[in-house]
Parts: structure tokens; C-alpha cells; sequence
């Protein structure tokens, strides 16, 4: 994979500022891996080859500008963005074998014959427009509302290689936003908020033969928080949410050509809680704690009642900055999550894990740069899943280093 990324930001004076990025990326993907299906006390292994090609651009301007209506403030922004995606996807199944689960053994697979006639073989593209606006209105010293609004017009086409067929849908979906923040004190603010989102097919549409009549999953989110400023230069906050997702795909189990069909909502509740700032001069800390209870609510395929995917109960990160001088800095910190299941029908288990990595880098009002380790003890671990199929699951960076240099003009 390889990325590239031109961030350009302008400010015109104390009230209008421009932000612009642009982004562009490649990826392939040549893979042949293993797929079990258990069943009693048996399971049963699948050879999968697949290939994928990648190639997408993405686009986003944004205004930012202070004025006000009377005695009233606005802070307002006004963005848009544009994206597109190519992806040439080919997936072909190999032979299979049947063990005891208890007591399996492996079989030996010669390489998968590409030469044979692909299960999956298509080309897609994506392509999405999207404008946004949010003011955030300050009554008063004390009370401030949040209201905003984003509408996107995503195509997707997917042409199937295979069949000579083509299918396409198009969504004009509208996401709103909306809070309120009390401050009842100068180092104390309370808020609520609600936003509306949505996912493309994304994989989806890729595999899936009915694609075309597949919403997308719409998610919405209710949070309440408070955040502390301990003193000037510590603060801490808490919040609690609850999420909600409905249109969920899944596979339909041994269709051929691949089906999906919208099996129903999951929700999850959830707290986090962060401390982010300085604890003496040189030192400063950016932890975090989240717990969250993920499940699925409704389903047409016998899934309601069961954990959501790819969702654990516990997780944290702690990040520590220690500055060495004027310039100099050095960095030590982590990550962990307990263990969550890899598909919604519960039936395997992503280990929990903890990685810890390092830093060390050079400052000064023009440029930076950082020199990070990442994952120093090397371990193993699942970082994710493929969130629908118990096959999938990507192990996690092992022991690496990236050098970072930032300018600024």
C-alpha cells in the first residue's frame, strides 16, 4: 500500500481561516488463505485465493469564520469534500477438507488454480460528492447550541466480469448533527449531542449479487458528557453514549451467486473516560478508558441476542511526552482491548491484547520530526476482523519504525 497526503492551511485574518487536503492511495492485495467452517464436531477448511487492486483519490476544502447577530456568536464552517475509488476484485474458491475439530489434521493444498473460473470477478468504482455546514451560536457566556447539517451523493457501479452484468445504486442520504453545551462554571461545561451517519457497502458491493437493492447502514448516536479543567493545564472528561445501527448486511449462507440480505439493528452503550494534558512542565499525558456493551437487537437470521462483532468490553490507551529540552522530546506509550468476537454469530474469539510503542523527535516553529517504534515486544495479536465471517482476521504491525517529517509554511 502506499499513500500520500497535501494538508494546506491559510489563515486570511482572526475571523476566516482555509483548510484544504488531498489525498490519494494504492493498494494491492495478492493473498491465498484458509477458511473454517465448523459444524458439531466437525469443521470444514476452504482454500481461498484472492486478489485486489485498488486506487482512489479524496478531496476536502474547508472555511472557517467568526462573526456575530447582535450580542449572539457564530462560529461557523462550510466544507466539501470529493472522493473516488476504483477496485478490480477476484476471488477463487480451492479445494476443501473435512476434520474432527477436536483432533483436526491439516491438509496439504497445492496453490489454488487461478486459471479456473473465479467465483468473483469484478470491477467497481465509488464515487461521492458531499457539502456540510455547522455553526456552533453562543448565547451567552454560559450557553451554546450546535446544529449542522451534511448531504452526500454516493454512486456505486459494479460491473461483474463474470456474468457480463452490471449493477449500480445511488444514495442521497442527509446527516444531521445537533447540541448543546452548558457551562455552569468557567472550568466546567456539561453537553448533550446527536448525530446521524451513514456507511457505504464498501466490501459489500463488491460481493454481493444484490448489492443494488442494499440500503446502507445508518448509524445514530446519542451521547452526554462533562468536561473538568482540573486546573490550566490538565482537564478531564466523561461521557456516555448510546449507538444504534440499522440496515446491517449479512451474507446469506451458501448462496451462489453471493446474497445479503438487511438482517437488523445493534445497538451498543458505552462510557469513555480521558485525562489529557500537563502533569509539570516537561511531562504530559493523554490516557483514556472505554467500556462498551455491544448487541444485536433484531435480526432475520437468528443473530438477535448475540455480542456484536468486533466490539470489546474494555479498552485503553496511555500516551506519555516527556520534553527534553526546547526542541528534543521523547514518547512512551500503548494500547490495549479485551478480547471481542470476530463475527456476530459469536462463535470465535479475537484474544485481548496490549502493544506498546516509542517515540522520539526534534520541534521547532517551522518543521518536526518524529522517529516512532511501534509495537516494541514484537507480539502477536488480532488487531481486527472481517466483522461478517469468522475468516479474515489481520494480525496486528509487528515490531517497526516510521520516520515523520511535518513542514509548515
Amino acid at each position: 500500500m502506499s499513500s500520500q497526503t497535501v494538508t494546506l492551511e491559510h489563515q486570511f485574518n482572526d475571523q476566516l481561516k482555509y483548510r484544504g487536503v488531498a489525498r490519494h492511495y494504492n493498494y494491492t492485495l495478492d493473498r491465498e488463505y484458509g477458511n473454517a467452517s465448523p459444524a458439531a464436531d466437525q469443521i470444514t477448511l476452504s482454500q481461498i485465493k484472492r486478489m485486489r487492486d485498488e486506487d482512489g483519490i479524496f478531496l476536502q476544502n474547508e472555511l472557517s469564520g467568526v462573526f456575530h447577530t447582535g450580542q449572539i456568536k457564530h462560529e461557523t464552517l462550510i466544507g466539501t469534500e470529493y472522493s473516488k475509488q476504483h477496485k478490480d476484485e477476484i476471488f477463487w474458491l480451492g479445494s476443501k477438507a473435512t476434520t474432527d475439530l477436536y483432533d483436526p489434521v491439516l491438509p496439504h493444498w497445492s496453490q489454488v488454480d487461478t486459471s479456473a473460473t473465479p467465483r468473483v470477478n469484478t470491477a467497481s468504482k465509488f464515487e461521492n460528492y458531499a457539502v456540510y455546514v455547522q455553526d456552533l451560536i453562543s448565547l451567552n457566556e454560559q450557553l451554546k447550541l450546535l446544529a449542522g447539517i451534511r448531504y452526500d451523493h454516493l454512486s456505486q457501479y459494479r460491473h461483474d466480469k463474470k456474468n457480463n452484468s452490471n449493477i449500480q445504486r445511488d444514495d442521497q442520504p442527509l446527516s444531521p448533527r445537533l447540541g448543546v453545551v452548558y457551562q455552569p462554571t468557567k472550568n466546567l461545561s456539561l453537553y448533550a449531542a446527536y448525530n446521524q451517519s451513514f456507511q457505504p457497502l464498501a466490501d459489500s458491493f463488491v460481493f454481493y449479487s444484490n448489492s443494488a437493492d442494499l440500503k446502507p447502514t445508518k448509524t445514530r448516536n446519542l451521547e452526554v458528557g462533562t468536561k473538568w479543567d482540573i486546573n490550566d493545564r490538565l482537564n478531564m472528561t466523561l461521557a456516555v453514549f448510546e449507538m444504534t445501527q440499522s440496515n446491517i448486511q449479512n451474507k446469506i449462507t451458501d448462496s451462489n451467486p453471493p446474497l445479503a440480505m438487511l438482517a437488523g439493528e445493534q445497538s451498543t452503550q458505552g462510557v469513555e473516560v480521558s485525562l489529557t494534558g500537563q502533569l509539570s512542565e516537561q511531562l504530559s499525558l493523554l490516557a483514556g478508558y472505554a467500556y462498551m456493551d455491544g448487541k444485536i437487537e433484531k435480526s432475520t437470521i437468528g443473530l438477535a441476542g448475540k455480542q456484536a462483532a468486533l466490539t470489546p468490553k474494555n479498552s485503553a490507551n496511555l500516551w506519555l511526552k516527556y520534553q527534553l529540552d526546547k526542541n528534543w522530546f521523547a514518547a512512551v506509550g500503548g494500547r490495549a482491548e479485551s478480547s471481542r468476537f470476530s463475527a456476530p454469530d459469536n462463535k470465535n474469539v479475537l484474544p485481548g491484547y496490549a502493544v506498546f510503542n516509542a517515540a522520539l523527535g526534534y520541534q521547532t516553529a517551522q518543521y518536526d520530526v518524529a522517529l516512532n517504534l511501534n509495537s516494541l515486544f514484537d507480539r502477536d495479536y488480532f488487531i481486527s476482523g472481517h466483522g461478517e465471517g469468522n475468516d479474515s482476521n489481520m494480525m496486528g504491525d509487528p515490531l517497526n519504525a516510521q520516520l515523520a517529517l511535518r513542514y509548515r509554511f
